[in-house]
């Protein structure tokens, strides 16, 4: 039975096969239209450049010399320890798919392969899209055209993280390569600046803060001291006990100035040292560089799909196509339906 099988297989095939060879000018027909479409799809169909680059975690330190210094004196600082308010890695591709930080890319100053002159983002997209778009764009009210733009953007713009190294890949596709990479590298720099803003907004506040009370307390010593010194050069000759009690007062006012003054400086010096300690250090392990390569699909592997295409679509016709098509038109439509 297996052999009976097998037999009636083999002659079904070498039956195809026969049928193929006798429809071989309609079979080379639809193979030449399916390579001339896909010749002009291939043509129609823009170059496109991905440039990528590899951006490592951030990192901060988290040992401070001024609070060493500090508890080696008696003195308490602010606590300058590591805080856990740190952007997470994995909320970096929501940061840059926002519209305010793709606004904000859109100003970039890009250069075409072709061209000297630069040009911002915006000005490229629109050119590229044939979109016309208003220049000043307000997040809260976009207008058709700019939304447009900035979903283009953002579909253009891919940016993911290995969760095991943490390790950050931003990648940009363009039509043209130069392009591609200037936005990736303005891309990347962008983000940093965004990170590391966050990170120091407090501390800097506190800094300022500090500096503040600093000048303050500087002040205040700076008067008492005048105040005690005027004290001492108008009473010099003077015995009484009154004065020598208002000599003690002031002296014990400078002083009490004094350690204010020195505590503060402390913590003003352990606020701006905290200002840079929070600041993430970025290590760029993989810079963007233009790309040489299209990451599209070729030219010649679309007409070769295409062609493909066409060979399973002319034997189908030939093996099924052209049998339904005849059985459908031998079939006699009653006149009383068509009147009806």
């Amino acid at each position: 039975m297996n052999r009976d099988c097998t037999t009636e297989q083999t002659i079904d095939l070498a039956l195809w096969a026969k049928r193929i060879w006798a429809g071989r000018v309609v079979v080379l027909k639809i193979i030449v239209v399916a390579i001339a479409v896909g010749v002009i799809v291939a043509l129609i169909t823009p170059k496109k450049y991905t440039a990528k680059s590899l951006l490592a975690p951030e990192s901060t330190r988290s040992t401070n010399s001024f609070t060493s210094a500090a508890s080696i004196l008696g003195l308490e600082t602010l606590n300058l320890e590591s805080e856990s308010d740190a952007l997470a890695v994995a909320i970096y591709p929501d940061i840059v798919n926002s519209t305010p930080f793709l606004t904000q890319l859109l100003k970039t100053s890009v250069q075409t392969t072709d061209s000297k002159q630069p040009i911002s983002l915006f000005d490229y997209l629109q050119h590229t899209l044939g979109v016309q778009a208003e220049q000043n764009i307000d997040p809260l009210h976009l207008t058709k055209g700019q939304a447009k733009l900035l979903a283009a953007l953002r579909r253009a713009i891919t940016i993911s993280t290995d969760k095991k190294s943490g390790v950050t890949t931003i990648s940009a596709t363009m039509p043209d390569a130069q392009v591609a990479a200037m936005v990736v590298r303005s891309l990347t720099e962008s983000l940093q600046e965004y990170i590391c803003s966050y990170r120091t907004s407090k501390a800097q506040r506190e800094a300022e803060y500090w500096e503040q009370l600093y000048k303050k307390r500087q002040q205040q010593y700076l008067d008492s001291q005048q105040g005690y010194a005027d004290f001492i050069d108008a009473n010099r000759s003077v015995v009484l006990q009154s004065v020598l009690n208002e000599r003690e007062r002031l002296q014990n006012e400078k002083l009490l100035a004094y350690q204010l003054y020195s505590s503060v400086a402390v913590q003003m010096q352990a606020a701006q040292a905290k200002v840079e300690e929070v600041k993430p250090l970025f290590t760029i392990i993989e810079p963007a560089t233009v790309p040489l390569i299209p990451s599209s699909t070729s030219r010649m592997r679309i007409v070769v799909c295409f062609a493909c295409v066409g060979v399973v679509i002319a034997a189908l016709w030939v093996l099924f196509g052209q049998d339904f098509w005849k059985s459908l038109r031998k079939i006699d439509i009653p006149c009383e339906a068509v009147c009806s």
